[in-house]
């Protein structure tokens, strides 16, 4: 029995031979083996520290300190028409103001006040970032004769910092603009000698009225008429439009029933070199309409606006104008003619300037 046990205690030994665990027999009792395997784990950590520490410190800070600090910046405005201070502006300009950003239409319509303006209306565009400011009445213009002494009036609005823009960021300063509107200056010219005063069908200068226009016909049955011109070459280089124009004259003679017997007379805009049958039979450049219908004695006035501002548009020497009767002539043998002052004839005309 002690040698089996032996044997046994001698193939444990020598299975556990390979391993590093102690094996601590404490009692072999009647068969009864207590192993107490204390398990001394001899860890052999090789541990290959291959210390390549890549250390690839990507720091990538990206500072892009996009400072979204909510930093809105304050509207302002970066456009006008009329621009500051500018000249020649028409009595019907509407105001048009840009701002920088879209803007509360609400505190920005309450910021404006101008006291030379007066009362207006407003529309809103391009995203609440265009401003429209209408007037309810037309701006006036500085009148007189003299265009030296006639200074442009001057119109001032303001937007105050009260104007807000969508996100209610308030501007940091107030607007203040200014302009100045056209002038108008009134210019009455007299007759030109040599071109004014009457042409027979013929062709022919009649000399008789000396230099007063006449129309209608003789006894002779020829066909008279008149003629007024005017010099606008003195008018000044820098007019930018005709406010108004009239053509007038003294009727101060009739002879016979002209207006029974050839109609009325009409005023016709023309242009020509002379007194002459070029002038008697000169194609109108318009027709300005009824000059005379009755034979009154009194001023015979017509509106010569377009025709003024043609001539001055092409640069002509004079302002030109033929009357005549709607009939040439009714062959009976008798005057029936209708006769105007040379020293009351005129061409008043209101023009504007800058």
């Amino acid at each position: 029995m002690f040698f089996l046990r032996g044997t046994v205690l001698l193939g444990l030994l020598i299975a556990f031979a390979g391993c590093s665990s102690d094996v601590t027999i404490n009692e072999i009792d009647g068969g009864t083996t207590d192993t107490d395997t204390d398990t001394d784990t001899d860890t052999d950590t090789d541990t290959d520290t291959d210390s390549d520490t890549d250390t690839d410190t990507d720091t990538d800070t990206d500072s892009d300190t996009d400072s979204d600090t909510d930093t809105d910046l304050a509207p302002t405005v970066i456009d006008t028409i009329p621009g500051l201070a500018a000249t020649g502006v028409a009595d019907d300009i509407s105001i048009v103001v840009t701002f920088s950003e879209a803007m509360d239409t609400t505190t920005t319509e309450a910021a404006f006040s101008s006291a030379s303006i007066g009362t207006v209306g407003f529309l809103w565009s391009s995203g609440d970032t265009v401003l429209m400011i209408d007037p309810d009445t037309d701006l006036v213009y500085a009148s007189g004769t003299d265009e030296i002494a006639v200074l442009a009036d001057e119109y001032t609005f303001t937007i105050a910092t009260t104007a807000t823009d969508a996100g209610g960021t308030p501007m940091e300063s107030a607007f203040i603009s200014n302009f100045f509107t056209l002038r108008e200056i009134t210019n009455v010219l007299s007759a030109a000698l040599g071109l004014t005063g009457a042409v027979v069908s013929t062709g022919v200068v009649q000399t008789g009225a000396g230099d007063d226009p006449v129309a209608g016909d003789h006894d002779d049955n020829l066909q008279r008429k008149g003629f007024m011109g005017f010099d606008i070459s003195g008018l000044p280089s820098t007019i930018v439009g005709v406010a108004q124009a009239d053509v007038a004259s003294d009727q101060w003679l009739v002879s016979g029933t002209p207006f029974d017997t050839l109609g009325d007379i009409s005023i016709n805009h023309i242009t020509a070199a002379a007194l002459d049958q070029n002038a008697f039979d000169v194609t109108p450049l318009s027709a300005l309409g009824v000059f005379s219908d009755s034979a009154t004695y009194e001023m015979k006035t017509q509106d010569a606006t377009a025709a003024v501002a043609d001539d001055i548009t092409n640069a002509r020497t004079y302002s030109q104008y033929r009357l005549e009767f709607a009939t040439a002539t009714d062959s009976d043998g008798v005057t029936d003619r209708a006769r105007f002052s040379y020293n009351n004839s005129t061409l008043t005309i209101i023009y504007l300037l800058p």
